[in-house]
């Protein structure tokens, strides 16, 4: 599917998210049904499979969603092991009603896809609402162009190889991935605003280091973190596509 033809007359402003979400689960056969990913860890991985919609059956359904907007939500981990953050990112994709496709990355569980520095992931994409994130540690809306669809979002992924992830040995390394997926987004126009995708790399940063450092947001502790602990921004070249594919 061809990139969308997008104009700059359709930028808009981002809108403070509400945190009560009173909508129902609309009844409709056009959105996929709600899943729960407690059954992830059950999934057979070998052979390994980098991007994954749960159910399988829903893909075509989940990708020709229209959506509204992005939603970047902080989870936080309420007891981080040794060595992990205490920050767990995600996308919310809002598709209609109080629907949502979530697209979040997994670290795989199966020693046999150990890698030597770490452990691959998984992109995992399932409809769910917003009850999943209700408790969340930081939501931010970013604006979309108004005829992206969930299938601009995955193909703007896939197209660039970042569905091929690694974290490393002690797990970290999604918050890079974020950082540089919303770049991805607004290159290729999924995110209309450039000032709504800074905004939204800012918030990122500022709650990863309330969340793992005590710090308040604040631009001049943004700075001094990030001059300390720079983010891990794992960009994938054609070499690093091709040691997947070969793995």
């Amino acid at each position: 599917m061809s990139a969308p033809n997008f104009n700059l007359q359709d930028m808009f402003l981002p809108q403070e998210i509400p945190f009560d979400f009173p909508m129902p689960i609309p009844a409709t056969p056009h959105l996929p049904t709600p899943t729960t990913p407690a059954f992830y860890d059950d999934k057979p991985e070998t052979p390994f499979e980098h991007i994954m919609f749960v159910p399988m059956a829903d893909e075509p359904q989940i990708r020709s969603l229209p959506i509204r907007d992005l939603l970047l939500v902080a989870h936080d981990v309420p007891e981080p092991v040794h060595g992990q953050t205490r920050s767990s990112w995600s996308f919310y994709i809002s598709v209609g009603g109080n629907i949502y496709i979530a697209v979040s990355l997994l670290k795989t569980i199966n020693h046999s896809l150990f890698t030597p520095h770490g452990r691959r992931g998984a992109l995992i994409v399932h409809a769910t609402t917003s009850n999943h994130f209700r408790d969340a540690q930081q939501i931010y809306r970013i604006s979309v162009h108004p005829r992206a669809t969930v299938n601009d979002v995955i193909n703007a992924i896939v197209r660039s190889g970042r569905h091929r992830f690694e974290f490393d040995a002690n797990g970290r390394g999604a918050r890079g991935w974020f950082l540089d997926t919303i770049d991805l987004f607004h290159a290729n126009g999924v995110i209309t605003n450039v000032a709504d995708a800074a905004k939204a790399s800012e918030v990122l940063h500022l709650e990863w280091s309330r969340l793992n450092f005590g710090i308040s947001g604040t631009p001049w502790s943004l700075s001094r973190l990030c001059a300390k602990s720079p983010p891990s921004r794992k960009t994938f070249t054609k070499i690093h596509v091709q040691q997947h594919r070969q793995q």
